[in-house]
């Protein structure tokens, strides 16, 4: 039966295949691993890598911290580099000229960096180099050949610097910058080392594993405590030897594989057989809460919690075990999965008392009155320890088991309880319990009341062989486990904790309000006054009366929480879980008090880390990330958070240690405190507190609301103020546009042209042609109904436009003869509403003052045309000019009432600001030949569309 201490790997899969040189902790906790592929940290929740661009060479060795609780390493490039405000970084470079295949470093007690390598220097804060041994001093080897001497340095108990060196005598000292030197009578071993111990430093030859000071000692006794004695011999011989301390007890590996463990006088533990013989031990630290840490070459960390908790490892048992119990006389009996049962006696002899069955061994008991094991498998079997033979049971699958006070057994089986005595192991049946029928799992037996109590599928079930009841805990049947009795005092294992009757009566209560782990209790035994709770989270031990005395779980080193059986027996307790078997010594569970420590790590802002100095955000940063802090590796199992962001959160929300960033994705504007406390069992951590403000954003806020409400009223009065003015503006334009449509009006309907329109009526009559005076003057009548109507109309049909001018210069072509034409092109163009009047006094102008004088023929034409949603009219005529015409009005008399153009393009004007729209007229002459043959007017008129 072999056996090594409990442990776990960290970093198995981060840190495979890496070869670990050294291991420190720093002061806040964190976890430093030096290894061929870099610089790492763990800090309880994950491995972060720390390598620097400059570093020449990847792997790194040898953590020292300075005074100031700064960490450094080194490499074999001659770099040092300091580990500070989560970052790493070049601290300074051993110059080529002094470097050499080791280079060892310390700091001093003023904290200044003393290196060793050929030389032993001092670096100043400027990085500048001064000699604290003699450049000139030289070693002696062991034939007499002078040689340059290597030294190594530590740092002593009281801060002081001691350096020594191969094929050197002299030690020296240094300590306020005062350099001593002490001879020894001999040279000193080529593989020195040493190692810290308690309040010593103790110095060995690597080589040998001889740990020599004293009076006759190779070495200088300044070096080494008074420890004097030289190790037996390794299993593996001709290796190097590398010793470690706990301050308790000694640890010597070497680079075979495997670690050696001794007591503080260096007697050899474990049988004198290596620890963890696969494995090649490299590093080791035993950090801040006892834990000790083994570095390897590929296999990550071996992190052992508790030294005394031990892992038996069965060479004999191939299948995973599934029971265990003791016999009075010590033998221990285990079952395992694949149906076997072994016997391991006193001496660690192992027996196979039983093959490889169907099923595995579920049940398993000794009955030491009858020299017994009772166990099932496909059948309930008992095998008597004396004669070697086994019988059935024919019952159904057996589940536990009790002791009458008459001899007799009562067994719990999946089709209820049954009786059984000594008649009964030779084949009788066992006789049912009719008013215990349901399956059971557990039972018990109190001999005072004569009651029996079962752990049915259903319930706890109270009664004796006549009546039976279903307890019920506050109105509801309880879901149990197990049974204990001790002294007619009834414990039952229950999902809601542990149940204590007397007298059939409940009479307390135990749970996690009375300190235990958890409610969810699986097991309950007990062994010196003691009782031994297992729930769901670990191992409770109490009084008999529930105070808690101490409890065990993955923290203090067991394999795995749930614990599926254990024992107790000749001072150890035996634990069986589903990763094995292992054995505790009792007077060594001892519950060192944890207070957990609390911190906010980093605080991010839309994924962005702040200062928490910083309280006031904006209103798009608002998305919030807190990472907690609460270093811890042997407790991180039992250490929760519970956490609260007031304003959000209405209660403490709980979470476990490895889910320590809480994230909150869109708070909105508002005043907020996260707090969180760290909770170890009935211990827990100060409350922190941050608190921080989420603005507004402007326009929420209350400036802004004023600045608002003010725009928008003076915006009102500058809106009242303008439109008022755009309505003074469009009334004067409307009335200057009637007093222009009343000036087109005039000039339509001026004396001149109803003057000669009745001489020409008057000249038909005269002439007695009837029929033509009748046509003349109904289309006189048609014109002016026509102009009437349209002068209250802003806009009219562009063929009303069109119609009217058609009339008019019909009539005027009456007056005019023969010898005058006119065309009106209108190219399609329809569905168009236009100004009225617009048009007519220029074609006005056009006759006469352009064709009037013009000797033959007298031609008009008026053309529209629509282009890019602009409307132009050209009217064009063959008159004299514009030149000549004002010549004759010159010549006219000058108080003669003509249209004014001036009049028209005010009127242009006015509509153009009137309706936003171009509106334009241009006078140009018509030339040919180099000669004024006409005059050409274009108009682009304002339109609006019919649909």
């Amino acid at each position: 039966m072999a056996q090594q201490p409990s442990h776990f790997i960290l970093g198995a899969d981060e840190l495979a295949g890496m070869n670990i040189y050294d291991l420190h902790q720093d002061q806040n906790g964190n976890y430093w691993i030096a290894s061929n592929y870099g610089l790492f940290k763990y800090d309880t929740y994950k491995f972060q890598l720390f390598n620097t661009t400059e570093m020449k060479t990847r792997a790194v060795f040898n953590f020292v911290e300075d005074h100031d609780h700064i960490v450094y390493c080194s490499n074999l490039s001659g770099q040092i580099f300091q580990m500070k405000n989560d970052t790493c970084k070049l601290f300074f470079t051993v110059p080529d000229s002094l470097m050499s295949r080791e280079i060892d470093y310390e700091f001093d007690n003023n904290n200044k960096l003393i290196i060793s390598t050929t030389e032993v220097f001092q670096v100043s804060d400027n990085k500048k180099i001064k000699y604290i041994i003699d450049k000139d001093v030289v070693g002696l080897s062991n034939n007499g050949k002078i040689i340059k001497r290597l030294f190594k340095v530590y740092r002593n108990m009281d801060s002081s610097l001691v350096f020594y060196s191969r094929f050197y005598k002299n030690v020296y000292r240094l300590k306020n910058d005062i350099l001593t030197q002490e001879k020894t009578n001999t040279i000193h071993p080529a593989f020195l080392q040493h190692v810290k111990h308690k309040n010593s430093v103790i110095v060995y030859n690597q080589g040998s594993g001889a740990i020599n000071s004293g009076q006759n000692s190779r070495i200088n006794p300044v070096m080494s405590s008074n420890l004097v004695s030289t190790l037996p011999d390794f299993k593996y011989v001709n290796q190097k030897t590398r010793y470690f301390s706990d301050n308790t007890n000694f640890w010597a590996a070497n680079l075979s594989g495997g670690i050696y463990l001794f007591d503080e006088k260096l007697n050899a533990k474990n049988n004198y057989e290596p620890l963890f013989d696969s494995q090649v031990i490299s590093a080791f630290l035993k950090d801040n809460e006892g834990n000790i840490i083994l570095g390897t070459f590929g296999s990550g960390l071996i992190v052992i919690p508790n030294l005394d908790i031990l892992e038996i490892k069965l060479k004999s048992v191939s299948s995973n075990i599934s029971q265990l119990t003791f016999s009075e006389d010590g033998t221990l009996f285990i079952g395992t999965q694949k149906g076997e049962i072994f016997e391991i006696d006193s001496l660690n002899n192992i027996k196979n008392i039983k093959k490889k069955g169907a099923q595995q061994i579920e049940f398993l008991a000794v009955l030491s009155r009858y020299n017994t094991i009772i166990f099932n498998d496909n059948k309930n079997n008992l095998f008597n320890l004396l004669t070697r033979q086994k019988h059935y049971v024919d019952i159904s699958s057996m589940r536990g088991i009790c002791r009458k006070d008459d001899g007799q057994y009562i067994i719990a089986t999946s089709a209820g309880l049954f009786l059984m005595d000594e008649d009964h192991f030779h084949g009788k049946k066992p006789i049912p319990i009719s008013t215990f029928k349901e399956w059971s799992q557990s039972v018990g037996y109190n001999s005072k009341t004569k009651s029996i109590y079962s752990v049915t599928n259903t319930g706890l079930k109270i009664g004796n062989e006549d009546s039976s009841h279903f307890f019920k805990l506050n109105g509801e049947k309880l879901a149990c486990r197990d049974i204990l009795n001790i002294d007619n005092r009834i414990y039952i294992a229950s999902r809601e904790g542990v149940l204590v009757f007397e007298n059939d009566l409940l009479i307390d209560h135990w749970n996690k309000k009375t300190g235990l782990i958890s409610d969810r209790i699986t097991l309950i035994k007990t062994y010196d006054n003691k009782l031994f709770i297992s729930t769901n989270i670990g191992l409770n031990i109490t009084d008999k009366k529930g105070k808690v005395l101490t409890s065990i779980n993955k923290s203090n080193g067991l394999l795995s929480n749930l614990i599926l059986n254990f024992e107790m027996y000749d001072g150890h307790l035996w634990i069986l879980t589903h990763k094995g078997l292992q054995k505790i010594k009792l007077d060594k569970i001892i519950n060192v008090p944890f207070q957990p420590s609390i911190a906010i790590g980093k605080v991010l802002v839309n994924e962005e880390k702040v200062d928490t100095s910083r309280h006031n955000f904006e209103h798009n940063q608002k998305k919030f990330a807190f990472e907690i802090d609460s270093k811890s590796l042997k407790y991180q199992n039992d250490i929760y958070y519970h956490h609260q962001l007031e304003g959000i959160d209405k209660t403490w929300i709980i979470s476990s240690h490895k889910d320590h960033i809480f994230e909150y994705k869109s708070l909105p504007p508002n005043k907020y405190t996260f707090k969180v406390k760290s909770v170890h069992k009935l211990n827990e951590s100060e409350t922190i507190y941050y608190s921080f403000t989420i603005k507004k954003p402007y326009w929420e806020r209350w400036w802004f609301y004023a600045l608002v409400i003010s725009l928008f009223l003076i915006a009102t009065y500058l809106v009242y103020k303008i439109q008022i003015k755009r309505l003074q503006k469009k009334a004067l334009l409307e009335n200057q546009l009637n007093l222009t449509q009343l000036t087109a009006l005039k000039s339509q309907m001026n004396p001149h042209f109803i003057f000669n329109s009745l001489n020409s009526i008057q000249d038909l009559i005269l002439k007695q042609d009837r029929e033509n005076a009748y046509g003349y003057i109904s289309k006189f009548a048609l014109l002016v109904r026509k102009i009437l109507n349209h002068s209250d109309k802003e806009f009219i049909d562009i063929e009303e436009e069109i119609n009217v001018l058609t009339v008019y210069l019909e009539l005027e072509e009456l007056r005019f003869k023969k010898d005058f034409s006119f065309t009106i092109e209108v190219n399609g163009i329809s569905d168009l509403e236009i100004p009225p009047m617009l048009i007519q006094p220029f074609v006005e102008n056009a006759l006469k003052h352009g064709l009037l004088h013009k000797k033959g023929d007298k031609v008009l034409s008026i053309v529209f045309s629509l282009t890019n949603e602009k409307l132009l009219c050209e009217i064009i005529d063959n008159g004299i000019g514009r030149v000549k015409s004002q010549e004759i009005k010159n010549r006219q008399n000058k108080n003669h009432e003509s249209f004014s153009v001036k009049s028209i393009i005010n009127r242009f004007e006015i509509l153009k600001d009137l309706y936003g729209k171009n509106v334009s007229v241009t006078l140009s002459d018509v030339i040919s030949d180099q000669k004024i043959v006409g005059t050409k007017v274009i108009m682009e008129i304002p339109f609006k569309r019919r649909f």
